[in-house]
């Protein structure tokens, strides 16, 4: 009954801490999605202001 038990609880956890990895890298995938328009945004107004 307790090997029954413990097994749940392990691949809850695995599961919790693939889910935080999951958000963390989501988050990171975002932010350099984030930067990446930001410089092309940046790189189009300089273009711009330049002309």
């Amino acid at each position: 009954m307790n090997v029954a038990h413990t097994r749940p609880n392990g691949s809850d956890a695995s599961c919790l801490d693939a889910l935080f990895l999951d958000r963390v890298t989501s988050r990171i995938v975002l932010l350099i999605c984030a930067a990446l328009l930001a410089l092309c945004v940046w790189e189009f107004a300089l273009d711009v202001f330049a002309s």
